[in-house]
């Protein structure tokens, strides 16, 4: 989405939504790793869930 741009979306030719850039949205630096050691994940987190 370029800046500025918006996007209008409509259904059945009346328009329900519109879509912009959300403001201030700049991306901050990523640090990999930055958050080891600050959350777990168990082991069986892949494993299907029972019903």
């Amino acid at each position: 989405m370029e800046k500025g741009e918006e996007i209008i979306i409509v259904n059945e030719g009346k328009p329900v939504a519109l879509l912009t850039a959300y403001p201030n949205s700049q991306q901050s630096d990523r640090i990999p790793g930055r958050l080891r050691g600050q959350c777990t994940i168990p082991d069986d987190f892949i494993k299907p869930m029972k019903n």
